[in-house]
């Protein structure tokens, strides 16, 4: 792992909430959109993202153009409490409280939190 914050780089919020609100994958063209930057920056960021677990980058066999990229599950936690914030920030506090709140814990761990 880096010893900078992977969700300090440029464009890893903006790559996992999309990805999040887009069903949890997405082509790159559709990331390169909407994140707003060219194809080899936001190739670049989506790799670091994928080097933390975040996500993966899977080639469509037989269409050389075609690139999925899917968020991992710790990838969709994340993205999850990043979507929330930034709903927070524009004021759309509605969608806020559907956060999981089950981080692989057991049913028995989870009982004796609560």
């Amino acid at each position: 792992m880096n010893d900078r914050n992977i969700l300090s780089k440029p464009h890893s919020v903006g790559i996992l909430v999309f990805l999040l609100r887009s069903g949890g994958k997405s082509k790159a063209t559709f990331i390169q959109e909407a994140i707003e930057s060219n194809f080899d920056t936001m190739k670049n960021a989506a790799a670091r993202l994928e080097d933390e677990g975040f996500l993966t980058i899977t080639r469509v066999p037989g269409k050389a153009s075609h690139i999925l990229y899917a968020l991992t599950d710790i990838g969709r936690d994340v993205a999850q409490y990043l979507d929330a914030a930034e709903r927070v920030i524009s004021g759309d506090l509605a969608e806020c409280g559907k956060l999981s709140t089950n981080h692989g814990a057991s049913s028995e761990q989870r009982d004796q939190v609560e």
